[in-house]
């Protein structure tokens, strides 16, 4: 273990015992790859970056385990992993991945186990679950435990076992028909004892195929943490399915493309997919668009087997919260405008991190088509200051007449390459994008903007 790594662990050295595993996995698999630490990751990359590790906050503070490591992985697509069973995409090919279990009839994204066993050995492991998360689903006592393993050897060969299902001696007893999901958590106890407040709940079907259910929707109002939309999936179908969140708008204004996240809910079973808007949209990120409250959601459901096949159709789902205003602010510097679209810009922010020094430039593109249609950036166009860097933007798309927030991320790296340290040293952004309908680019333009 080198100098640098050590002093890369030097604020959390319980994490370092978590990196070597990880390091060793890599290095055994791929014996050629560079690695190189830096000020706020350790990248592992051959002729391009394909891992990184880092401390990087992909959930609140106070649900991280302790220690803990985040494993970013630059894959072109989701991984399609039955273990993956909730899953985001904070960039494109960047997925974060969590493993999701059933407890008397609930999917619970709770408890992992991850055990190394030696041929014609044993193991024993300890699977722990959260005594609030289950309080919070109405379950108080355990009438019986599904989980499913994912079993593979050293050349990668994996045995799925599927859903395994652990009975209690309450299990006959148990009612299965209860809601005590829909029961607890509009319940003034469970308000009181998690500190929010509930102003909209429905059950009336927002979707109903195929044996897929979204059962019921409420908005949470957190006393001291923001805001949530929850929603109560059923699968009556009699084979697992994949519940997709993607296409996100707030108020109107698309904030996220793409798939955002996903739950695996086993036959038979209930899950609560929650989307929660201080991660889907930063503090400063609402002040920037104008979103002081959030009044609406829409978004996009998807379901699939686990051999990927859809079943039924995409929902187009909303869901408005009548305690707060649906508005986002459409003011900006204007730096593009055409028969397609029009793009203003917003400004320029600072990450947010310890870890990240990174800057994004705000942007937001109205839509004046009535096609949907997506927005791109053309490889190796971007310049700021006269000077060329890598780009990441994601792919953003855009529902015909609406609006999206666009954002072009700067990496520290390269700002430190080029002697910018500060907002205030931008004064140039340049850079290519290109407007498509379907497979087809419509239109394709250079924004050139003076910070």
């Amino acid at each position: 273990m080198d100098t640098n790594t050590i002093l890369f662990f030097e604020q959390q050295p319980e994490a370092l015992a978590l990196y070597e595993v990880f390091e060793k996995a890599a290095v055994d698999r791929y014996p050629d790859i560079k690695i190189k630490v830096q000020k706020t990751q350790i990248s592992f990359s051959n002729k391009h970056i394909f891992a990184c590790a880092s401390f990087l906050r992909v959930k609140k503070k106070k649900e991280l385990p302790d220690p803990y490591l985040v494993i970013t992985l630059g894959m072109p697509y989701p991984l399609d992993s039955i273990r993956v069973a909730v899953k985001t995409e904070p960039y494109p090919g960047r997925w974060t991945t969590h493993i999701v279990i059933g407890k008397n009839g609930y999917m619970i994204a709770d408890g992992y186990i991850n055990s190394s066993v030696a041929a014609g050995k044993k193991a024993n492991e300890t699977l722990s679950l959260s005594y609030d998360m289950l309080r919070l689903y109405g379950i108080f006592e355990i009438a019986d435990i599904e989980i499913g393993f994912d079993i593979s050897d050293d050349e990668y060969n994996h045995i799925y076992t599927g859903p395994c299902q652990i009975r209690t001696s309450i299990a006959d007893q148990y009612d299965y028909q209860r809601q005590s999901y829909r029961e607890t958590v509009v319940s003034d106890g469970a308000a009181g004892y998690f500190g929010y407040t509930i102003p909209y709940f429905s059950d009336k079907a927002l979707y109903d195929q195929g044996g897929i259910k979204v059962a019921s929707s409420l908005f949470m109002e957190k006393n001291d943490d923001g805001s949530a939309l929850l929603l109560e999936v059923e699968n009556n179908a009699e084979e697992s399915v994949r519940a997709t969140m993607a296409d996100i708008y707030l108020n109107g204004l698309g904030v996220y493309s793409g798939t955002w996240s996903s739950m695996n809910i086993n036959p038979g079973k209930k899950g609560i997919l929650d989307l929660d808007f201080s991660t889907l949209l930063a503090d400063e990120l609402r002040d920037a668009y104008g979103i002081q409250s959030v009044g609406t959601v829409t978004l996009t459901m998807e379901f699939e087997n686990q051999e990927g096949e859809k079943i039924g159709d995409p929902a187009t789902i909303t869901v408005e919260n009548p305690d707060a205003v649906s508005e986002f602010s459409q003011e900006g510097e204007e730096v593009y405008n055409s028969d397609s679209i029009r793009i203003v810009m917003k400004g320029v922010i600072e990450e947010e991190s310890e870890y990240s020094g990174d800057m994004y430039v705000l942007l937001m593109v109205e839509n004046k088509t009535s096609e949907n249609i997506t927005i791109t950036d053309v490889y190796d166009s971007l310049a700021v200051n006269g000077y060329m860097m890598d780009s990441i933007i994601s792919p953003v798309n855009i529902k015909g007449g609406s609006s999206a927030i666009m954002k072009i991320q700067l990496w520290q790296s390269d700002l430190e390459k080029n002697s910018i340290e500060d907002i205030s040293d931008i004064s140039q952004v340049e850079i290519g994008i290109q407007v498509m309908q379907g497979d087809y680019i419509i239109e394709e333009t250079k924004l050139d903007m003076s910070i």
